[in-house]
C-alpha cells in the first residue's frame, strides 16, 4: 500500500515529510516519481493532471486537498468503486471564513464601485447599507459553513 500525493500547483514535499513524522513506516510518494503504480491505493490530490487518476489499478480512496471535490467529481477515469472524500483541516477553514467575510465587505461598503471610480478617476460617495441591515444565506452548516456562520453572526 502507498499514498500519492498529487499537485500540479503547491510543493508536496512538506505535506509527505509531515505525514512521515507522524508515521515513519509509511509509504509516501510524490507525482509524477511514482514507483510502482500498483501499490498506489490512497491519493491526496490537487489540481491533478486530467484523467490521472484512472491510471492505478487498486485505488481505494482519493481524498481532495481543498475545501471542494469538484475537481475530483470531474475526472472520469476514477473507477466508480473509488470513494471520494476531502481533508478536513483549520487551515481551510480559516481561509475560507476570511474570504467570505472579506467578500461581505466588499460587497455591503461597494468597494468593487470604488475601485471603479478610482480607475476613472472619479471619487463620489456611493449610498451603502450596514451590516446589521443584511442578511447572509449559508447553505449548509458543515465544517465551512458552520463557522463561517459564527464568524459573520459575531460580526
Amino acid at each position: 500500500m502507498s499514498i500519492l500525493l498529487v499537485a500540479t500547483n503547491r510543493d508536496m514535499v512538506p505535506h509527505r515529510d509531515k505525514l512521515l513524522e507522524l508515521d515513519p513506516n509509511l509509504d509516501v510518494e510524490i507525482w509524477p516519481d511514482v514507483k510502482d503504480r500498483d501499490r498506489i491505493t490512497f491519493i491526496v490530490a490537487w489540481s491533478q493532471p486530467a484523467n490521472l487518476l484512472g491510471q492505478f489499478p487498486n485505488l481505494k480512496v482519493v481524498a481532495s486537498m481543498g475545501a471542494g471535490v469538484e475537481h475530483l467529481m470531474e475526472d472520469d477515469s476514477i473507477p466508480d468503486d473509488v470513494k471520494i472524500t476531502r481533508l478536513v483541516s483549520s487551515h481551510i477553514q480559516v481561509q475560507i471564513v476570511d474570504f467570505i467575510e472579506s467578500c461581505c465587505y466588499q460587497f455591503i461598503r461597494r468597494i468593487t464601485d470604488y475601485v471603479e471610480q478610482q480607475r476613472r478617476a472619479e471619487w463620489k460617495v456611493l449610498p451603502h447599507s450596514l451590516k446589521e441591515e443584511r442578511n447572509v444565506g449559508i447553505l449548509g452548516l458543515g465544517h465551512l459553513g458552520a463557522a463561517t456562520a459564527e464568524k459573520l453572526a459575531a460580526n
